[in-house]
């Protein structure tokens, strides 16, 4: 009996390190898990409702990780989607080129035509020219529909490039 014990227990032992031998190494994150993993640390680290809407928000990343992140724009939906659950409109993710747009609107360094606009069910729209600017001087007004731009129909075009195309040194604006 006492040598059954011991053969079992050899082979228990045996099988124990052949399994942690053959156990699966630690993987790398990939760039893209990287800047997923760096979004989900700052609103980890950052967002005021500790509660994250009422989730497991380590679990939340644990599953987004696992999700193919086979480009940027791929890693970039998949953390719009993570952002989305939190179900608060504040939170959200800039893009490069947005965040870099939005530097330029707040720091006042470019003029352009002057109008403050929104795109409302696909279509342009001046919310209000700013005042003194070329577009209140063409005569521009609050609700006006901005059709085309620079001959380019603005149909085809998102709010940030819309805003772009109007955006320069010195803009003309034309009824």
């Amino acid at each position: 009996m006492r040598n059954f014990l011991l053969r079992l227990s050899v082979v228990f032992i045996l099988l124990v390190s052949i399994g942690l031998g053959t156990a699966l190494p630690a993987q790398a994150l990939s760039e893209e898990q990287k800047l997923l993993s760096e979004v989900w640390r700052i609103v980890d680290r950052a967002y005021v409702d500790e509660t994250f809407n009422h989730q497991n928000w380590w679990l939340v990343r644990q599953r987004v990780l696992r999700q193919p992140l086979e480009d940027r724009e791929s890693t970039y939906t998949v953390i719009q989607d993570m952002l989305a659950s939190l179900d608060d409109p504040f939170t959200r993710l800039l893009k490069p080129d947005q965040y870099r747009s939005l530097q330029t609107n707040t720091s006042g360094e470019l003029t352009g035509v002057g109008l403050q606009i929104a795109q409302d069910e696909g279509e342009l729209r001046v919310i209000a020219p700013i005042e003194g600017s070329p577009a209140e001087q063409a005569g521009i007004l609050a609700g006006d529909r901005i059709l085309k731009i620079n001959g380019k129909f603005t149909k085809d075009l998102s709010l940030d490039e819309a805003a772009a195309q109007m955006r320069g040194r010195l803009a003309v604006a034309s009824r």
